[in-house]
């Protein structure tokens, strides 16, 4: 393990003074001292602190400023970066009877706890499984998070897969896969608070369900490229793919792709399909909309197929038992049955 370590440790200036096994009780009860290296093996009965860990690192709290190999907790693993070399990258495995907590230490490898994983301030590439939760700020995240309760990425990129009741990040490329999903929603579990807020405000105003979010920076960091799949909702300010749920699809400022729902669809500008019971555009809307009641506040270029269709001006047709143009009125007949024709 040593060799390997030092092997994959080309020109590190911590080469030299490394101590081959450390036995700590409490820090500072340890043989070597906090500020040294180990490359080797660190048993830690209690707890243990030391600048670095090259090697197995075992005990029932560890703490270190970086790590490369494998380390186990009975309750707690903590990384805590290095000042002198904050872009230092720690790799391996950390497993944690409660909790694995990285703060400024950038990381690649798995991070497995009972309860908690926690990282921030810092680049995470790897797998994260936790019995409660995933929480990652202040960060980019790329990989896989797996959690029973929530994946929390509140000021975070995320790049890959996120599998948890409650899943949510900045900006999302990839996939939410949970109960309820938002991207830049709120802090805390998205379902809990913003669902009935999302649905006023979506049906409510032109921005939908993010009113702050105004600024074209802002719509391209709280946007989903990829799918979102919840059981109760999902939530983004901009979409580029797909929302699929049972109840509802908040696209706050624009939705490019698609949306399925069986209750309701919202968003900004639509350019695509929306397919629900109740489909909403506050702004204009590009491409197909089929449901009982399709609602657009502004433009449709496509087509509008339901029981009730109404839009301010029409490019297309409008399919169903009442087709309402209101733009056109006082100029022209804004009401029709069946079929409804703009051009």
């Amino acid at each position: 393990m040593l060799g390997l370590i030092m092997n994959l440790s080309p020109g590190s200036a911590f080469a030299e003074g490394c101590h081959p096994f450390q036995l700590s009780l409490v820090t500072p009860a340890q043989f070597v001292p906090r500020e040294d290296i180990v490359c080797g093996t660190r048993l830690n009965l209690l707890w243990g602190d030391n600048k670095a860990v090259w090697g197995l690192d075992a005990g029932l709290m560890n703490a270190a400023g970086e790590l490369r190999g494998i380390e186990i907790g009975g309750i707690a693993n903590r990384l805590k970066g290095l000042e002198e070399a904050p872009s230092a990258q720690s790799w391996g495995v950390q497993i944690a009877g409660l909790v694995n907590s990285n703060i400024k230490a950038p990381f690649t490898g798995f991070q497995i706890a009972g309860l908690v994983n926690d990282h921030d301030e810092a680049s995470f590439t790897g797998l994260q499984v936790a019995g409660l939760a995933n929480d990652d700020d202040k960060s980019s995240f790329g990989g896989i998070q797996v959690a029973l309760f929530s994946n929390q990425n509140y000021q975070s990129e995320v790049t890959g897969i996120q599998m948890a009741l409650f899943n949510q990040a900045q900006k999302l490329n990839g996939f939410q896969i949970g109960l309820a999903n938002g991207v830049s929603a709120a802090e805390g579990a998205v379902g809990t608070v913003m669902i009935p807020l999302c649905l006023i405000a979506t049906l409510a105003n032109s921005h939908g369900c993010f009113p702050l979010y105004n600024d074209a920076k802002a719509r391209q960091d709280s946007a989903v490229n990829g799918v979102q799949t919840g059981l109760i909702t999902n939530l983004t300010e901009s979409l580029n793919g797909f929302q699929i749920s049972p109840f509802l699809n908040l696209a706050g400022h624009s939705m490019n792709g698609l949306q399925v729902s069986a209750v309701l669809n919202g968003a900004g500008d639509a350019q695509g399909i929306q397919l629900a019971f109740i489909n909403v555009a506050k702004g204009s809307m590009d491409g197909l909309q089929i449901g009982i009641l399709n609602n657009v506040d502004k433009d449709v270029d496509g087509v509008q197929a339901g029981i009730i269709n109404i839009c301010k001006n029409l490019k297309g047709l409008q399919i169903g038992a009442v087709n309402v143009v209101w733009g056109r009125f006082p100029s022209s007949v804004f009401f029709a049955p069946i079929i409804n024709a703009g051009f």
